[in-house]
């Protein structure tokens, strides 16, 4: 069973026919253009493509197999991102609540600042009356 050469084999010996037969003008280099075009396709045919050898219904499967753990991959950074966003809002939140203790705590401080000056303004009025 002979394989059928592969498209990149073709244009490659189309290429190489084309260059030879532009560099030679006379019917008595027609000989040595078609030995030299055996030996460049003879030595084409050494560098084999990795898909040469296998079938096309591989091939396929295998680029089916490499898509379903591409798409595994995609589904577990989905679900790292999800939990970081659950953990970003629970931060979110926390921080909030203590923003809004903080502000109680700064009116909290205000209000003791101005119990302290009403005391030292009723210490004085006592103590000044007596």
């Amino acid at each position: 069973m002979a394989q059928k050469p592969s498209k990149w084999k073709r244009t490659l010996e189309k290429k190489l026919e084309e260059k030879l037969k532009k560099k030679t003008k006379s019917d008595d280099k027609e000989t040595s253009r078609k030995r030299k075009i055996k030996v460049r396709i003879d030595s084409t045919k050494k560098l084999k493509a990795p898909e040469s050898s296998v079938s096309v219904g591989s091939i396929e499967h295998t680029e089916a197999l490499h898509m379903r753990a591409k798409l595994e991959q995609q589904a577990k950074k989905v679900e790292t991102l999800e939990s970081k966003l659950e953990e970003m809002g629970k931060q979110l939140q926390s921080f909030e609540t203590m923003k809004l203790r903080v502000g109680l705590l700064e009116n909290e401080f205000m209000l003791l600042k101005e119990k302290s000056k009403t005391n030292e303004v009723i210490i004085i009025i006592l103590s000044g009356a007596f």
